[in-house]
């Protein structure tokens, strides 16, 4: 079998349902029996444990014991190591799928999952605690107009805060 891109589905379906209709009988509207083959073949999208590839994947439909499929997705993903070009989906030990053929999409899963891959973590990089006293101040005024009476406001802010390095002790004090 060989891949094709997506507009190649396309294409094929034309040619093929073009070549099919040409063989219907016109009284019926269908095809002989004899000329439908025994094999199904059809071109899906393929998912490999849960990611989309970017081409098409021959199947065939032998029998309800062998969904032959070509193996080169299989071999990119890393869940098939043998080297025929096509293989039985159920004789490929740990392997489970889920055919749609509506949507021309097959889901292919590993029983197990893949071995896991060494990924190197960043490590924190947050200051050392510093021992030490922080003040802060604030202060602020306003001054309204309620009617030909000025009504005036003030506010004020003083904080200490002792850092340890088991912790802080914050003291604020608000004056009015």
């Amino acid at each position: 079998m060989k891949r094709w891109g997506k507009y190649g589905l396309a294409a094929l379906a034309l040619v093929h349902g073009g070549a099919m209709a040409g063989l219907a009988d016109p009284a019926i509207g269908a095809v002989p029996s004899a000329m439908v083959p025994d094999v199904l073949s059809l071109l899906v999208e393929i998912s490999i444990n849960g990611k989309v590839s970017d081409d098409l994947v021959g199947l065939d439909l032998v029998s309800s014991e062998c969904t032959r499929i070509e193996t080169a997705p299989l071999v990119e993903a890393g869940v098939y190591s043998g080297g025929a070009k096509t293989a039985c989906l159920e004789s490929i030990s740990g392997l489970e799928y889920r055919l749609d053929q509506k949507a021309a999409r097959i889901d292919v899963y590993a029983a197990a999952p893949p071995p896991p891959r060494r990924i190197g973590f960043q490590p924190e990089n947050l200051a050392r605690p510093v021992s030490g006293i922080v003040g802060g101040y604030g202060l602020s005024a306003q001054r309204v107009d309620v009617g030909g009476e000025d009504v005036i406001n003030g506010f004020g802010d003083l904080s200490l805060t002792l850092h340890t390095p088991q912790g802080r002790i914050q003291n604020d004090m608000i004056a009015v």
